[in-house]
């Protein structure tokens, strides 16, 4: 009676990895130019979707598609999409033609939101928007917009995750913007800085250093003039050590940290944005990406947000970021800053829509 029990299980078992494989089998054919990734939260997958959902023409992008990558149609459909896939959520994508600096997820182009507050601030306080800092790097999706579509930036960029920075360079054509900054004549005054660090331990830590993440080796044929660069960043008489801490302010600091489909707790607090201010020149501004829950039936986390800048920022501004070729959840871009500056596409609000102070 034992052996047969056993027997069965065995079978039972047998039967779930035959069920396994095909399933795998199955969720492969919807791919291809797969690249498994250990990263700092766990496994990952850098991958292209076959769905015709990222391949189709315009009039069709529409189309409800089953399978992976369902929901996503991107802004040129006929340019492939690559995408990092980590804790059962898209972390980031990237075209993989001639439109790979333009980013796939539309939110990202609200982050450009701190353009429209540049003339204001440099009336008001003297300055406008060049040293900017990007909390999470991922593909670098927004990095790669800003540095081709701006001039001027001095952007540094905090990434907690060297694998993440590594498949970015990789398979996200970060190597190919290091390259194009690397180069006077195409970089038009943009400059940029990877430090591999928790971006919480970056705010509170202003004069610690921090790994300043180079180029692979193995393309210094390709990048030898930016690997220099990337090292002297702001000019030979600077002290060596300045480019191995982040600037003491900005006059931006954009946030888009997630772990997995959540947002990383220690940004989201009272203690971080008092810090995130201290990082701020006055007039600066920080944005926030925050995702909200169940279609927007749950804006729990956003309500706790916006309390908790509240009681650190004289101005706290909600813009809805919805994208019509983009299912599942939405995003809300979340400005606060000191200066009166006008956000037309912000959304009012009243104080019984205030939720819970974070803290630490």
């Amino acid at each position: 009676m034992v052996f047969r029990s056993t027997s069965l299980r065995v079978a039972a078992g047998v039967a779930a990895l035959a069920l396994a494989s095909v399933a795998s089998a199955a969720a492969l054919a919807r791919i291809f130019d797969a690249h498994p990734l250990r990263t700092h939260s766990g496994c990952a997958l850098v991958y292209t979707p076959r769905s015709r959902m990222f391949q189709v023409d315009d009039e069709e992008a529409g189309d409800a598609v089953a399978g992976d990558g369902a929901g996503i149609a991107p802004s040129h459909p006929k340019d492939p999409v690559r995408v990092l896939r980590s804790g059962g959520v898209f972390q980031s994508a990237t075209y993989t033609g001639e439109h790979r600096f333009e980013p796939v997820f539309e939110y990202y182009r609200g982050f450009d939101t701190m353009f429209s507050a540049e003339s204001p601030l440099a009336s008001a306080f003297g300055h406008g928007m060049t040293d900017v800092l990007m909390l999470g790097g991922g593909g670098f999706a927004y990095p790669k917009h800003l540095l081709t579509t701006r001039e001027g930036i001095s952007l540094d960029v905090v990434e907690i995750d060297p694998a993440v920075v590594s498949a970015a360079r990789r398979w996200f054509f970060v190597d190919e913007l290091e390259e194009r900054l690397g180069d006077a004549a195409r970089a038009r005054g943009n400059r940029m800085r990877v430090f591999v660090a928790d971006a919480r331990a970056f705010l509170d830590q202003q004069d610690r250093l921090f790994e300043v993440s180079l180029p692979d080796p193995a393309h210094r044929s390709v990048h030898a003039g930016h690997r220099a660069h990337t090292l002297n960043p702001f000019g030979s008489a600077r002290d060596a050590r300045e480019h191995l801490r982040g600037r003491l302010q900005y006059n931006a600091i954009v946030n888009d940290c997630f772990v997995g489909a959540e947002p990383v707790a220690l940004l989201a607090t009272l203690e971080a944005a008092q810090a995130i201010r201290r990082r701020l020149v006055p007039g600066g501004i920080y944005l926030t990406n925050v995702v909200s829950r169940d279609n927007c039936g749950d804006l729990t986390f956003l309500r706790d947000q916006v309390a908790t800048l509240s009681r650190v920022f004289l101005h706290v501004h909600i813009v809805p970021c919805e994208d019509e070729r983009f299912g599942g959840e939405d995003n809300f871009l979340v400005i606060a800053t000191d200066s009166d500056v006008s956000v037309p596409a912000a959304v009012p609000y009243d104080e019984g829509f205030l939720g819970e102070v974070l803290r630490d």
